[in-house]
């Protein structure tokens, strides 16, 4: 949910300006960071099986583009993630949430081809890219890190346009 966090914001060391008011992460900010690393490493597997399995030339592209921004976002995101405290292993990453690929479908994607896998996966794709919007545009109204909020805009506006491509 928009505001809530996994309790206190971890330490961080404030960086100062002569003109700015230093920012620290807030719970918003490092729950954005490990929801949406989680959900695009769930997903970067999936988007690599649709060249051979897919049905449909445009869907293999769209997931050819989709692995491109997703493979970047995990890397601003990862980039991120050093400016703090995280815990070794991701909370997020065993829970299947609502635009995070669960296991049974990522099993099914991995032996469907042809229309079969084109629904699955266009399915599957667009529930992420639905809540990954959801969840930047949370980020943009709770977080407290101007980097973080940044980083939010831009995955938003990514995903917004990957998701009106689809229809």
């Amino acid at each position: 949910a928009c505001g809530a966090g996994p309790g206190p914001p971890p330490a961080v060391p404030a960086r100062t300006s002569p003109t700015a008011v230093a920012a620290t992460p807030n719970g918003t900010d490092v729950a954005w960071l490990q929801l949406l690393i989680a959900m695009n490493e769930r997903l970067v597997p999936v988007l690599a099986l649709a060249p051979e399995r897919a049905a449909d030339p445009a869907l293999a592209r769209r997931a050819d583009a989709a692995r491109t921004n997703r493979t970047a976002e995990l890397a601003a995101l990862r980039d991120l993630a050093t400016r703090v405290t995280l815990r070794a292993e991701n909370p997020h990453a065993g829970h299947d949430m609502p635009g995070m690929t669960t296991a049974a479908q990522r099993a099914a994607l991995a032996t469907a081809s042809g229309a079969e896998f084109d629904r699955l996966f266009s399915g599957a794709l667009q529930a992420h890219l639905d809540q990954a919007a959801r969840l930047c545009a949370c980020e943009q109204k709770s977080g407290a890190d101007p980097a973080f909020r940044a980083l939010a805009a831009s995955i938003a506006r990514t995903v917004t346009a990957e998701g009106a491509r689809s229809g």
